[in-house]
């Protein structure tokens, strides 16, 4: 629901665009709500300001939104308009918000997936790096790599004593 800078009035087509609904809906709102007063231009079409575009807001909050019928939202209004017009407000704000986060996460998904095919490792050659390794422990009798023998170990052993254990 993005306004344009400079304008004034809004035609039936470019509000119900911006609130993707049929220009239908929005002349019934008109017509149900005394909170809405569009004016009408020289050819009788009716017009929006940016003050009706905020009330719309309110209403498609409302109905859509929140499910509420056209009684409960007029009564809703009717009851609570500012905190309705506040609630509204910083729903948007929140909504704003939402989309800068949602671009900012898909900027940092598009560097990491660029940045990422790249590592450190890269830099140097394996011979570089295998000298710097230690050599691995060795079993003394079996003279196998330890990490070998504790597992081997642990297969072999008898179910009786895997039993006790537990």
């Amino acid at each position: 629901m993005a306004l344009k800078k400079g304008k004034i009035f809004y035609s039936m087509g470019e509000v119900a665009e911006m609130f993707d609904v049929n220009t239908s809906l929005i002349r019934f709102w008109c017509d149900s709500f005394d909170l809405l007063t569009p004016r009408r231009n020289s050819r009788g079409h009716r017009v929006f300001t940016v003050a009706d575009i905020d009330s719309l807001k309110i209403i498609y909050r409302l109905v859509k939104d929140k499910g509420m019928t056209l009684d409960g939202a007029q009564r809703q209004i009717k009851d609570n308009r500012e905190g309705i017009r506040r609630d509204t407000e910083i729903v948007e704000k929140l909504m704003n918000i939402r989309s800068m986060l949602m671009e900012i996460r898909q900027e940092l998904s598009d560097d990491a997936t660029t940045t990422s095919t790249y590592s450190n490792l890269d830099l140097f050659s394996a011979e570089d790096l295998e000298p710097s390794l230690p050599p691995p422990s060795l079993h003394v009798d079996t003279q196998i790599p330890l990490f070998d023998v504790i597992i081997e170990e642990e297969t072999e052993l008898p179910k009786e004593s895997s039993d006790q254990i537990l």
